[in-house]
C-alpha cells in the first residue's frame, strides 16, 4: 500500500503546497469541493496530483469571490462553455461590486467635506439662512412623560431603518421640536426624530422640508443641559426682529459621541423657518 500512495498527498502535504490551511482543505472536502481519492481505515487521507490543479482552481476562484456554492456546482459540471458562463457571471458581480463601492466612495466623500466645515462653525451668533428644500425620514420622537431610556428607543428605531436603508450612515441626526419651544421650555424635547436625506430613496418614507429663510443658531454642549437658554435666545431674537415662526425647530446634532468622548464639545444647530 506505502508503494502505491508515494506520489499521493496528505492532507498537510496538499495544505502546505498550495500555501492553504490544513483546516481550509477539510473544509472544502466536507463541502465536497475537493475530497481525497483514497481514505485509509485510520481516516487518514489521500490526494492525486489531478485534485492539486482542482484545488488551486478552487483558490483562484475564491480570489475572485466566487460563493462556494457556484464553485461547488461548476466543479460538478466542468466544461468550456460552463467555466465561461461562470467567469462571466462574477464578471457582472464585479463591476457592480465597482459600482457600489465607487458610490460608497463618493457619499464618503461628500461626508468628509461637511465634516470639514464643523471647524468653521460661528457659535452663539444668530443668522437668517435661505435653505434648499431638504429631504428627512423622520421617526416617533420623545414624549414629556417618557423615561430617558424610552426616549433613547425611538432614537434607536431610527438608527435600525437608516442601517437597513443607507449603506453608509452620517453621523448627522437631529429632532424637530415644536415651536412653543421658543418659548415653554416644557416643550423643548423631540416629537419626532430625523435624519437628513441627500435625495429620495425607494425603500425609506420621506418628509420634504420646504425652501425658504430658515432663522438659524449654533451652540455647544448637550441638548438636555444648553437648549433652553438657546432656544430663549431664538425666540427672544424672533420677538425683537418682528419675525414670525412658521415651522417647527429642527434641532442637528453636528458633533456628538461619534466624534468625541467630551460633551462639552458637542455641538448642534438650532434651525426654524421665518417669515
Amino acid at each position: 500500500m506505502k508503494k502505491s500512495l508515494e506520489n499521493y498527498f496528505t492532507t498537510g502535504e496538499l495544505a502546505k503546497a498550495c500555501h492553504i490551511l490544513r483546516k481550509t482543505l477539510l473544509y472544502y472536502d466536507k463541502l465536497g469541493l475537493i475530497q481525497p481519492e483514497v481514505i485509509l481505515d485510520n481516516g487518514y487521507r489521500y490526494y492525486k496530483r489531478a485534485q492539486l490543479f482542482l484545488l488551486e482552481l478552487v483558490i483562484t476562484l475564491r480570489n475572485l469571490d466566487v460563493p462556494l456554492i457556484s464553485i461547488q456546482k461548476y466543479l460538478a459540471n466542468r466544461s468550456p462553455v460552463n467555466y465561461k458562463h461562470l467567469l462571466l457571471e462574477q464578471q457582472v458581480h464585479i463591476q457592480q461590486e465597482i459600482q457600489r463601492l465607487q458610490q460608497l466612495n463618493d457619499k464618503l466623500g461628500s461626508y468628509l467635506a461637511e465634516l470639514d466645515k464643523l471647524s468653521t462653525i460661528n457659535y452663539g451668533h444668530i443668522k437668517l439662512v435661505e435653505q434648499p428644500e431638504q429631504y428627512y425620514f423622520v421617526v416617533k420622537g420623545c414624549r414629556y412623560s417618557e423615561s430617558f431610556k424610552e426616549r433613547s428607543l425611538h432614537a434607536a428605531k431610527l438608527f435600525l431603518a437608516l442601517r437597513n436603508a443607507l449603506p453608509f450612515k452620517q453621523h448627522f441626526f437631529g429632532y424637530i421640536v415644536n415651536t412653543q419651544a421658543l418659548y415653554n421650555q416644557e416643550h423643548f424635547y423631540g416629537q419626532e426624530f430625523f435624519y437628513p436625506l441627500p435625495e429620495p430613496l425607494p425603500n425609506l418614507k420621506y418628509r420634504i422640508r420646504p425652501a425658504g429663510k430658515y432663522l438659524t443658531l449654533y451652540f455647544q454642549g448637550t441638548y438636555m443641559h444648553n437648549s433652553t437658554e438657546n432656544l430663549k435666545k431664538l425666540g427672544q431674537y424672533c420677538l425683537e426682529h418682528n419675525l414670525k415662526p412658521v415651522s417647527d425647530i429642527y434641532v442637528t446634532s453636528l458633533l456628538n459621541y461619534w466624534t468625541t468622548t467630551e460633551t462639552q464639545e458637542y455641538a448642534y444647530k438650532l434651525e426654524i423657518r421665518i417669515q
